[in-house]
């Protein structure tokens, strides 16, 4: 029996195990590049990453949960920090 809840504590710790990446400048540049950005722009919002997150995905603000690179805010694109919200 403590095996089977051993088993199971561990595949649900797997579950909910998220892979993040950490950026470089460089792949920030081009992945808003390539998502159309405009040249003029991709400084500002590259600057805008490092100072956030320092280019790290799974940067989370616990105040007020702000997420990915950008820190997006909960409050106006989230639902209570677990799921996206209306404008996801």
């Amino acid at each position: 029996m403590l095996k089977l809840i051993v088993a199971c504590l561990l595949l649900a710790l797997a579950a909910t195990v998220t892979e993040g990446k950490v950026y470089t400048q460089c792949e920030v540049a081009s992945a808003l590049r390539a998502k159309g950005v405009p040249e003029e722009q991709v400084a500002t919002w590259v600057c805008i990453a490092h100072a956030e997150s320092d280019f790290d995905t799974t940067a989370i603000n616990s105040n007020t949960w702000d997420y990915g690179i950008f820190q997006i805010s909960s409050i106006y694109w989230c639902e209570s920090g677990d799921s996206a919200g209306r404008f996801y």
